[in-house]
């Protein structure tokens, strides 16, 4: 259980400069809850900053939306097939 300050913080918004397939840079908004599973992708899947965002941009281009949507959703979507994979090791 987390506690409410716990949940108030990760409510705050953060921005960061993170790194792009093509050698640039953006800068990107988000909650820190979002920013959490960012860094345990990185840190525990091993994707690479990179890889993250070239499908976000390349998300972006197939469903015509901003690259920010695009960046939350593709976090959104690894970080729970990382959940779905930990569960099912953890049932065995």
């Amino acid at each position: 259980m987390h506690t409410e300050k716990q949940m108030e913080r990760w409510l705050e918004s953060e921005t960061r400069n993170i790194a792009m397939p093509d050698g640039d840079r953006r800068f990107i908004t988000m909650f820190r809850l979002f920013w959490k599973s960012y860094d345990s992708l990185i840190t525990l899947s091993g994707y690479t900053p990179e890889q993250i965002s070239g499908w976000a941009v390349e998300e972006a281009g197939l469903q015509g939306m901003e690259f920010q949507k695009a960046f939350e959703g593709v976090i959104a979507w690894l970080d729970d097939q990382r959940q779905r994979r930990w569960s099912r090791v953890k049932d065995t």
